[in-house]
């Protein structure tokens, strides 16, 4: 679910910062990638270390240095196949929208929920269970938590961005619900990682 992106940034150190160069880079760093989705690589987080800085240029008119850093950034990006939760916040005729809490643009459509049928009496998704005795609905209801495969995930271009004038996220992930899951199949790459939800 997350990992690690390691990055080139030159970075801009202003005079009364020189004591604290690390910390002013770290700052620096957290502001410019921080809830920003990267194309092709996954939503910035924040930065995780600093494996690299080196020596300040100076420029005349300018009294601060400029450092080239190499950084690594946790970003969030899940591996298809990975099993996520998440909390269903709405539902459409398209499927259920689900978010993990820092990230929403996932959707698992309807036509990869095994067993499942839209209701229009009740705005939402059901899922139709069937035994030898009897079918019950039972409906997927908004704010509980599910279980989903990641299927896709999937970057927009900046051309199409520009393009476009309705909204499209920049990244989304498409989910299905087709199977039981064990607690154990949950989070792998957050412990992976030794990273906390």
């Amino acid at each position: 679910m997350f990992l690690l992106h390691s990055i080139v940034e030159q970075v801009k150190v202003h005079a009364n910062q020189f004591d604290k160069l690390v910390e002013c880079v770290t700052n620096e760093v957290n502001l410019k990638y921080s809830n920003r989705i990267l194309p092709g690589v996954g939503l910035c987080v924040r930065l995780f270390d600093v494996l690299e800085l080196g020596p300040g240029e100076l420029f005349p008119d300018d009294g601060s240095a400029y450092y080239v850093a190499r950084v690594r950034l946790i970003v969030f990006c899940p591996l298809v196949g990975e099993i996520i939760e998440g909390t269903i916040e709405r539902a459409d005729l398209k499927g259920l929208r689900v978010t993990v809490g820092f990230f929403s643009d996932i959707l698992v459509p309807g036509e990869m929920m095994k067993d499942c049928q839209f209701s229009a009496e009740y705005k939402t998704w059901e899922w139709v269970y069937k035994d030898e005795e009897m079918e019950e609905l039972l409906p997927f209801v908004l704010g509980s938590q599910i279980r989903f495969r990641v299927e896709k995930v999937l970057f927009e271009t900046r051309e199409a961005l520009q393009e476009s004038s309705a909204y499209k996220p920049p990244m989304r992930i498409l989910g299905s619900i087709a199977e039981q899951v064990s607690d154990a199949e949950i989070g792998g790459g957050k412990r992976a990682m030794g990273l906390n939800a």
